[in-house]
């Protein structure tokens, strides 16, 4: 059992099984992004594997994990490279399917050095979509776990229902939203998500309100990046408590440790009992809050 109570199968072929997306990135570093009808330099560049499932089933090979991956490449020069990538990092690749004369997926990512942030022009051409007809229960239900990226959405759910009808639970690594992609968050027992894919997902502006309408439907929900981890907890704090002082509440507190004795009590005339935590002072009345006295 794990801390998101998620029960996972002890023995399988293979620790952690993914399907999704693979991608070559061609990566421009550039010291400011591009005004139009410019030609600015390109101060480094890289090509590079990647693909969320892709690049999560090496990251998981290279921590010691079994992992294989089962999706589409090209039949290029590209599909060679992406494949042979996840080959050389112990990721089984037995069924992915190699298409050719297709192109494999490619991103060209333009990255702004002196802000930091990135831009991404991507292709992917239909050939090498996963139709829900070439998934089975043989490919995708072999691990104790199963990723899924949710692009393919139709046959995503597929996957999914595949994996949970053999108690094989299923993280979805949620990124957009696609024609499916309910169906595949309604089979997903682990959803880790885009700081913008709840609003999008649920209809909810507030991220707080999105975040909360998929737990009420059952799903451990980790939202990452933009918003619950790069931004500071001050501006969480406001978005998602409004006028409640806690933002301000040690800077409150050490105000009352200035201004009182360690023996004084202190009566708070509303409802943030952590304030006389911060403080280190007693309540003057025997009740944290001021509810009960309100009834």
């Amino acid at each position: 059992m794990t801390d998101l109570e998620v029960r996972v199968p002890e023995k399988a072929a293979f620790d952690v099984v993914g399907f999704g997306l693979n991608a070559v990135d061609h990566l421009c570093v550039v010291d400011e992004f591009p005004r139009p009808d410019t030609k600015p330099r390109v101060c480094d560049f890289a090509r590079a594997p990647g693909g969320q499932a892709a690049s999560a089933m090496v990251l998981c090979s290279r921590l010691g994990l079994k992992a294989k991956y089962v999706g589409k490449v090209g039949g290029g020069e590209m599909g060679a490279l992406s494949l042979d990538s996840m080959r050389s990092e112990g990721v089984d690749v037995s069924d992915v399917v190699t298409v050719p004369g297709a192109t494999n997926q490619l991103a060209r990512v333009i990255v702004d050095r002196g802000r930091g942030e990135r831009t991404i022009l991507w292709h992917r051409p239909d050939e090498i979509a996963t139709r829900p007809s070439e998934v089975t229960p043989e490919k995708v239900a072999v691990g104790r776990v199963l990723l899924v990226d949710g692009h393919d959405a139709p046959a995503a759910a597929v996957a999914a229902t595949a994996a949970r009808e053999r108690g094989i639970p299923v993280v979805l690594d949620a990124e957009s939203v696609k024609d499916g992609t309910g169906d595949v968050v309604a089979n997903t027992d682990v959803l880790i998500a885009s700081g913008e894919f709840p609003g999008r997902f649920t209809g909810r502006d507030d991220p707080g309100a999105a975040v909360g309408a998929l737990l009420v439907v059952g799903v451990p929900v980790l939202v990452h990046r933009h918003y619950y981890v790069d931004a500071p907890p001050e501006r969480i704090a406001w978005d998602e408590f409004g006028q409640n002082p806690f933002v301000e509440s040690p800077a409150i507190a050490n105000f009352l440790q200035r201004e009182s004795a360690p023996d004084d009590a202190i009566l708070i005339l509303g409802s943030e009992p952590q304030i006389l935590f911060l403080a280190e002072r007693r309540s003057a009345i025997p009740y944290l809050y001021l509810y009960p006295l309100l009834r």
